[in-house]
């Protein structure tokens, strides 16, 4: 994570985790980082994923999704600002 410098004195509680989602779900070449922190008197938490590829693998991906945001290492936010993003390996169709 960066931070301009300015925001330093305001960022406070920092924590990370990560959920292993690949082969076995024991490797970590899949899955998803999250960071979370108060920014102010606001909680933030950043969830960045990288799911399976493969138009064949859509309920794997939608599976891993779920897991990833409901595992007990990803803290339960309540309140604040979640954002999730990263390489979701969902494709759109061209429709005919």
């Amino acid at each position: 994570m960066f931070a301009r410098v300015g925001l330093l004195s305001i960022i406070s509680e920092v924590r990370s985790s990560y959920v292993k989602r690949g082969i076995l779900n024991m490797l970590g070449n899949k899955g998803a980082v999250s960071v979370s922190m108060k920014i102010g008197e606001t909680r933030v938490r950043f969830i960045n994923c990288h799911l399976t590829a493969g138009q064949a693998h859509m309920r794997r991906r939608s599976k891993d999704i779920e897991k990833v945001l409901d595992s007990e290492v990803i803290e339960d936010l309540t309140e604040g600002i979640q954002i999730c993003m990263g390489d979701f390996n969902f494709r759109m169709r061209e429709s005919t």
